[in-house]
């Protein structure tokens, strides 16, 4: 995999999108995981379904990419494994959140020929995969602790018609 995995445990999936997680594994220096996040860094949430019969197509896409992808600056920062979806559709396996150092960055990889062979072998290689993308206007730091329960909501809003989740949120 990309980077350092920092595993956290008891994370639950509901439906067009609540998180509850409860860390049980954070770095080797304890309880917290604290990942920062400079202005203009793109701030890179992924969630993929995946199937065990597929791992070597997910290992051939890390090999091809990943050693790249880092001289670019992408940095895995940490992985949180689902445990139960108890609303929807949508079962993704982890979230793994990551980051790149700018937009630029993300852009100028995205542009190599051999992105374009990376890109293919994701239909292949995972059932589903999501990605989400934030451009960090400033200073952001998330902290996970083993001492807490978290809850995040998600949605993949559609862009033709954005208020839509709008209305769904009141």
């Amino acid at each position: 995999m990309l980077g350092k995995l920092i595993k956290f445990m008891g994370l639950r999936f509901l439906g067009v999108g609540v998180l509850f997680a409860s860390p049980v594994i954070a770095d080797e220096e304890g309880e917290v995981l604290s990942v920062h996040f400079n202005p203009g860094a793109v701030m890179q949430l992924i969630a993929p379904v995946t199937e065990a019969e597929k791992r070597p197509l997910r290992d051939k896409y890390f090999e091809l990419g990943a050693p790249t992808a880092r001289e670019y600056g992408y940095t895995q920062n940490g992985v949180l494994v689902v445990e139960k979806t108890l609303i929807g559709a949508f079962s993704p396996n982890v979230f793994v959140v990551s980051q790149w150092p700018s937009l630029n960055a993300q852009k100028s990889f995205q542009s190599l020929p051999l992105f374009s062979e990376i890109k293919a072998l994701r239909r292949e290689a995972w059932e589903a995969l999501k990605l989400y993308d934030y451009e960090v206007t400033k200073p952001t730091t998330l902290t996970f602790s083993t001492a807490k329960i978290y809850s995040v909501s998600l949605a993949w809003v559609n862009p033709k018609a954005p208020n839509n989740f709008l209305l769904f949120l009141q």
